[in-house]
């Protein structure tokens, strides 16, 4: 038990340094601003494709750089969908007919998410080889990869509501905003971030912050709506906050915590502050989009409750890492090196 809750403490610190995100001061920061077009008088150094038109014949094609980074590559046409149809939504009645249906195959992955409508998923790896990070969005349509880049671009923070850019976090420097279709750079926030757990509510509205004081015996959490620019929730809980996230509602606000050499979670109430669960050794917290089933990890397995009557409903031995995928019809699940394993449940 010992070395299993010690390989958990490491592999949550790992995760720290992912989710320690900025995003946190985009309120703070201000609106993001745009990135001035380059000034007509200045010289610039030609481009990859305009050294290339110097030698070579004109052509009557479209040419399209090929050196972007980070990279997008159309997914292929596909035969056959990835995931079969007639897929049903993942309910308390019916989730023990949950079953593997596809994989996608990402290797030392530490963290993943989705797109607000499913159709894109996000994985961040540290790879064994070199422990450099590496990001690469996955189309849940085909399976196919899309967009990668590497831990010197920064690192897959979060999808625009609008799915058509990605944030990617540059320590030491701040937030690349990047069109997914074509990997350019359209905004750029400069802030300093380090050691922060954040969580944005699913409409954007709320954001929570947790920061973890010296001596690592307490954590502050903060929880502040953005629309009225007020603080809602403002206090201390014991141990170093891992990582916070809102249920689909944004009523509820999950926090991850390393207490000595034990992990646990808390969930509490947003309006009236008080805690509504405590789940000691269980972490990676995931709800339902309808916030009817909550999911983590305990001891290494998966385990899905029922929020109301708080029953357990299922378990998948061996996979440590879970989420509900925003459509319902789809979780995911992961135990480091990978690769991904995406379920389902069909007629």
């Amino acid at each position: 038990m010992r070395n299993r809750t010690m390989a958990s403490a490491h592999r949550l610190f790992q995760r720290k340094a992912v989710l320690g995100i900025v995003l946190t001061f985009l309120a703070a920061c201000g609106p993001l601003t745009e990135i001035p077009p380059a000034s007509s008088t200045e010289p610039s150094l030609p481009t990859d494709l305009e050294r290339e038109t110097e030698t070579r014949p004109p052509t009557t094609e479209t040419e399209t750089p090929s050196s972007i980074h980070p990279t997008y590559t159309p997914s292929p046409p596909q035969l056959t969908p990835f995931l079969p149809e007639g897929r049903l939504q993942i309910e308390p009645a019916n989730i023990a007919s949950i079953r593997k249906l596809a994989e996608i195959p990402a290797t030392d992955v530490v963290f993943a998410f989705s797109s607000s409508d499913g159709n894109n998923l996000a994985t961040v790896s540290q790879r064994s080889t070199d422990r450099q990070y590496q990001s690469t969005v996955w189309d849940m349509r085909t399976g196919e990869s899309i967009f990668t880049a590497d831990g010197s671009d920064g690192i897959l923070t979060a999808f625009s509501p609008d799915g058509e850019n990605v944030a990617l976090s540059v320590q030491g420097r701040g937030i690349s905003l990047r069109d997914l279709t074509s990997g350019r750079e359209t905004r750029f926030v400069e802030v300093y971030f380090d050691g922060f757990s954040l969580a944005l509510s699913p409409d954007w509205r709320l954001l929570g912050l947790g920061v973890t004081g010296a001596g690592n015996e307490t954590s502050t959490i903060l929880v502040k709506d953005l629309e009225k620019d007020q603080e809602v929730m403002h206090f201390q809980t014991p141990g170093i906050v891992m990582r916070l996230s809102f249920s689909p509602d944004g009523k509820s606000l999950v926090g991850e915590f390393q207490r000595g050499l034990t992990s646990g979670s808390t969930l509490w109430d947003v309006k009236s502050r008080d805690p509504l669960l405590d789940l000691p050794e269980f972490d990676h917290i995931a709800f339902s989009p309808d916030g009817r089933i909550l999911a983590a990890n305990y001891e290494g397995d998966s385990v899905f409750w029922e929020i109301a009557s708080g029953r357990q409903l299922y378990s998948l031995p061996g996979e440590q890492d879970v989420r509900i995928l925003p459509g319902g019809t789809e979780a995911i699940t992961w135990t480091y090196p990978g690769p991904v394993f995406v379920w389902g449940i069909t007629p």
